[in-house]
């Protein structure tokens, strides 16, 4: 005996602090409860406090603990759950469940008031399931309860009281059911789930409800783990338990249960496959369609049960054809339209357009909603860009983004453009490559369609470029000259715009247009010598000398006989200088600009030598040997036309071959003196 007294003052003491304690925390629940959640530390340990508490130390504080026990629950049901405040005001609950399960301790046995202890104690420990150390302890004490609860059953007790006490005591199994999920221990659940099966006693709508949707989510959990086994274990369990209830006193909610119940079925076994499983997923369907008011979920289980089958492409249409029609549109709405078309994609394309045309044309083009408009442009060019099929049926998709231009007035956005311009070009590239130029050419007209107004100069530009180009590759000289006058002049001016139109002049052997594109994009703020060497090769392929001689010219003069990045200036001196020899044959022709540009080429090889020796020390831009290709060639040349050309021209090119050697003697002769 002596152990127990020295144990009162300490309990008495820690129930005053309990007290104490309860005082403050009903204050703040009434003042300030949104500072509630700075007392869940001291929540904590007065939890575990209240509960080591001897019962003989709650003698003299029952009804105290009672009255406030009751104050708090009542203040904590008040007040609105949020993200802060759920754990804390869950540890409420707890704490004021507790004082009244230490006042009924020891107070005379009474089965109502076990009926209202217990009561709140099973919804404390529900709100507590995310603390499981303290929905442990009270599940303790609600088992408590079930035992004195229990021996009510077994006496002469009202009926009434009979039917409540079975009703907690069904509600008790399948909180022990949910903890032991939480403590994952689903064979301690799996007794419970056998303790609580329907028998002698069957169990209350409200009391089926709640075991169901538990067992729900236990499923729900196994599916997420990949445990579909287990998983159909626990569904199975959720189905046949509602399905053991008259569906007239299940709630609303009941029903929606049970459809997520076997929609989530039908995907387990659609995911283990087997005849088997997909035969008996769509008894389930069957079932469902027998019960179920709600015919979009209907059909939407049904699409889940066509995507396994690959040759079913057309149900699979007809099917979603009517949940277009008939589902109330919103972004989830339209989200999982868009998946179904996808999927639908993956079999027949032809029939994800069909879709996507009537959901944009009889549904969203009625409606103010532009955003769900460019999503479904945006799939249906994909749809399109992707497939083969319909690749060729362009005219049907240019007479849609007619119509949507039509009826909605307005441009796509910025964003919406650029996703669908992205798409149309990768198709354009890839025809292009194909040299199939008619269709690219198609492609890059509806890429410029008015709804794609919102794209930019800069991409217009682009696409417009890309036309030419497919002009060209057509050689259709007419097409050529429409896209320039449907430019702007900013895309007009820019520098490979000018270089297409020099294609297009060597094509149709323009010489205006020709020197005006190349005049253009020398004057180009923005442009450097790579597109004039473009030009020569171009110009070389098309094999017109007269053009290549005259664009190597125009570097020339663009570079100022100057060192400049890529082909280095003797390279493109001595092409030039080859060139114009060719065009002057033996001195029989006379061409005076030819001349003029012959005698520029060796004079300006003199001056660039003599300023190379100057800024280089190793003459890196002049080699001897291209000096003595220059030296060597304007001496040639004086020879053959000094009875030729007229005595000026003469003059000009001896002394351009004078300039030259001089350079090469020099550079020779330093040579030579650095040479030990």
């Amino acid at each position: 005996m002596a152990p127990a007294a020295r144990t009162v003052p300490k309990d008495n003491k820690r129930l005053d602090s309990i007290i104490t304690f309860a005082t403050k925390l009903e204050k703040t629940l009434r003042a300030a409860p949104e500072t509630v959640s700075l007392l869940a530390n001291t929540l904590q340990e007065h939890i575990e406090g209240i509960t080591l508490v001897a019962p003989s130390a709650l003698v003299d504080k029952a009804r105290d603990l009672d009255e406030r026990g009751t104050r708090i629950w009542n203040l904590a049901s008040k007040l609105k759950d949020d993200a802060k405040s759920t754990q804390t005001l869950a540890l409420v609950r707890a704490f004021a469940s507790l004082l009244l399960d230490g006042a009924q301790q020891t107070a005379v046995a009474a089965v109502t008031n076990d009926i209202r202890v217990m009561k709140t104690i099973l919804k404390a420990s529900k709100y507590c399931l995310g603390q499981l150390s303290i929905a442990e302890r009270m599940v303790e004490r609600a088992a408590s309860y079930e035992q004195r609860l229990q021996k009510v059953l077994r006496g002469n007790s009202p009926q009434d009281l009979g039917s409540s006490v079975l009703g907690l005591s069904a509600e008790y199994g399948v909180l022990r059911i949910t903890l032991a999920w939480h403590q994952e221990r689903l064979d301690l659940a799996e007794l419970w789930l056998a303790n609580l099966s329907p028998g002698e006693r069957p169990l209350t709508a409200a009391v089926a409800e709640q075991l169901a949707d538990t067992l729900f989510e236990i499923g729900r959990d196994q599916v997420s783990k990949r445990r579909c086994k287990s998983a159909l274990q626990w569904l199975d369990s959720a189905h046949e338990i509602l399905a053991s209830q008259n569906p007239e006193h299940l709630s609303t909610d009941a029903s929606e249960v049970r459809t997520c119940i076997m929609h989530t079925i039908i995907r387990v076994l659609l995911e283990e496959r087997g005849e088997e499983n997909i035969s008996r997923a769509w008894n389930i369907y069957h079932e469902l369609k027998g019960e179920s008011k709600n015919k979009v979920v209907v059909w939407l289980l049904k699409l889940e049960l066509l995507k396994a089958d690959q040759s079913a492409a057309q149900d699979y249409y007809e099917v979603l054809d009517q949940v277009v029609r008939q589902v109330q549109l919103s972004d989830v709405n339209l989200t999982m339209i868009l998946h179904h078309v996808h999927e639908l994609r993956q079999q027949n394309a032809r029939l994800a357009h069909a879709v996507l045309v009537a959901l944009l044309s009889d549904r969203l083009l009625t409606i103010d909603e532009i955003a769900w408009v460019e999503k479904t442009i945006v799939t249906i060019v994909w749809n399109y860009t992707t497939s083969h099929d319909l690749g060729v049926m362009t005219d049907a998709l240019e007479e849609l983004l007619d119509r949507v231009g039509a009826e909605t007035n307005l441009a796509l956005s910025m964003s919406a453009t650029h996703a669908a311009q992205v798409l149309m070009l990768k198709r354009i590239e890839a025809l292009y490559s194909q040299a199939d130029y008619d269709q690219a050419d198609v492609w890059c007209r509806l890429a410029l369609h008015k709804v794609f107004g919102g794209s930019g100069t800069s991409n217009i530009g682009k696409l417009q470029r890309k036309r030419l180009l497919c002009a060209l590759g057509k050689t259709d000289l007419a097409t050529c000259r429409e896209i320039r006058c449907q430019m702007s002049e900013s895309t007009e001016r820019d520098p490979s715009t000018q270089f297409l139109f020099y294609k297009v002049a060597l094509k149709c052997q323009d010489g205006d247009l020709a020197t005006e594109s190349l005049n253009a994009i020398i004057r180009e703020p923005t442009a450097d010598s790579t597109l004039l060497y473009a030009c020569v090769l171009e110009a070389q392929r098309i094999g017109d000398r007269l053009q290549v001689i005259r664009a190597l010219s125009q570097i020339l003069e663009h570079t100022n006989y100057q060192f400049t990045h890529g082909p280095q200036l003797p390279a493109l001196l001595r092409l030039t200088a080859r060139m114009l020899i060719q065009e002057l044959g033996n001195g029989e022709s006379q061409d005076p600009h030819s001349i003029d540009e012959l005698c520029k080429i060796f004079e300006g090889a003199a001056a660039a030598a003599k300023k190379s020796r100057l800024a280089f020390s190793e003459n890196e831009l002049f080699p001897s040997t291209e000096l003595d290709w220059f030296s060597r060639n304007s001496y040639n040349v004086a020879l053959k036309v000094c009875t030729v050309w007229k005595a000026d021209a003469t003059l000009r090119i001896v002394q351009a071959c004078s300039n030259v050697g001089k350079t090469a003697d020099d550079v020779k002769e330093a040579f030579e003196a650095d040479c030990p």
